[in-house]
């Protein structure tokens, strides 16, 4: 890997943690995984008017993307209710990696060399290990979220290859992404809500940290 390369990683590895964080931090986790979903797809529709929409083979891959990146969504709001930080993350991003590799060779005969199995291995137990002297009190939810995270890899990885061009593929995810999930938030939380957060404090809201709800619910800390 080019240090160019490994440093881009070492970014989106960065940026990820810190987008985790602050949705655990937020008084309204659906409403925060939501803000920072749609402040991806701002972020990516003018990429995706530069560079045009991919072509039709990818829409199954697209759909069935989003349809699992909405539902890792809702795991994730509901992993971070039930568990601390420390623990749904290792959890979900540990069993992850492990998942990929072998279902990436059952369904899309895409076997991983050895020495790549041994370092996903590691890896992973390397996460895992950090829970193991933790209290756990309901890994349910972190473990829904790796396997959604583990699915919707795999249609990703597909959905490019079959593209061709990663940006078309990313770019229009995100922005199908961001409605569906937008539709979802309207449903449980209602516009009101989601227009107070966007008015009162705009910047925060694109950081994935809106003001906290007037009422309770199923992905909120509890009072």
């Amino acid at each position: 890997m080019s240090p160019s390369s490994f440093a881009i990683v070492l970014l989106a590895a960065f940026l990820h943690a810190a987008w985790n964080a602050i949705v655990k931090g937020s008084a309204d986790r659906l409403l925060a995984t939501w803000a920072v979903v749609a402040a991806a797809a701002v972020v990516n529709l003018p990429l995706l008017v530069a560079v045009g929409l991919p072509n039709a083979e990818t829409w199954p891959y697209l759909v069935g993307s989003v349809t699992i990146h909405t539902g890792y969504n809702l795991a994730l709001a509901k992993a971070y209710v039930h568990a601390d930080l420390a623990v749904a993350y290792p959890i979900a991003r540990g069993s992850a990696p492990l998942l990929v590799t072998l279902f990436g060779a059952l369904l899309l005969d895409d076997p991983t060399p050895l020495a790549g199995v041994v370092g996903v291995v590691a890896v992973s137990l390397s996460l895992l290990v950090l829970v193991s002297n933790r209290p756990v009190r309901d890994a349910t939810w972190p473990a829904i979220t790796g396997l959604t995270i583990a699915g919707y890899t795999l249609f990703d990885g597909a959905g490019v290859r079959a593209n061709g061009d990663s940006l078309q593929y990313i770019g229009l995810g995100f922005v199908l992404h961001a409605s569906v999930l937008t539709i979802i938030v309207l449903w449980r939380r209602g516009p009101k809500a989601m227009t107070r957060a966007v008015r009162i404090q705009p910047v925060r809201v694109l950081l994935g940290e809106p003001a906290r709800p007037a009422r309770t619910c199923w992905s909120c800390t509890p009072r």
